[in-house]
């Protein structure tokens, strides 16, 4: 039998010695149990790696004001909060084309969400966000009579101020004289 080299260390693999095969050759018994070691403790840095270091996130794009940056996170919070994990790539494309194609904003999606999922308590499915075309409308004027409601009961408050308070005494004369009956006159 012709005699092997070894793939990992190099060194001739003697005859009545173990070896594995490993990568269309051979390698002693001993060094394929060291690399697989070493193999199995880098990947288990890598995967430590990767999990340590956090993704970015989408929702920190260039070209935000800082009240829409402020304003996209909490909608992007919110949503991760409804499903329980992080957002796909999808999420992050809807809410672009929602803005560009129904012009809303952020705030606005996040309104809808809530109104979705809060006040009409609907369960959460798929993506959670694909619902928000559909009830647009109806979310937004809910959420424009609250803030017409919230705006009258301010009002209200200043009514005391609106009207001045004046004090008016009235003197009701009770004393209106009633001609007194002579009780020996009548009877007797």
């Amino acid at each position: 039998m012709a005699k092997r080299k070894c793939r990992i260390c190099g060194e001739w693999i003697e005859d009545k010695s173990d070896s594995v095969p490993y990568k269309k050759g051979y390698c002693h018994t001993k060094c394929f149990n060291v690399a697989m070691k070493v193999v199995a403790v880098e990947k288990g840095k890598e995967v430590a790696a990767k999990t340590k270091t956090p993704k970015p996130q989408k929702e920190l794009k260039d070209g935000l004001s800082e009240e829409e940056f402020n304003q996209k996170k909490q909608l992007c919070d919110y949503l991760r909060g409804l499903t329980g994990k992080d957002l796909p790539v999808k999420t992050y494309k809807l809410i672009e084309d929602y803005q560009k194609k129904y012009k809303m904003t952020f705030s606005q999606i996040e309104e809808d969400l809530r109104y979705f999922y809060g006040v009409k308590e609907n369960k959460v499915e798929g993506d959670a966000i694909g619902i928000v075309p559909y009830v647009h409308t109806e979310a937004q004027e809910y959420y424009e009579s609250l803030r017409d409601t919230y705006a009258s009961n301010e009002n209200i408050e200043n009514v005391q101020d609106m009207f001045s308070n004046k004090k008016i005494e009235v003197k009701i004369d009770l004393s209106v004289e009633k001609p007194q009956i002579d009780l020996s006159q009548l009877g007797g």
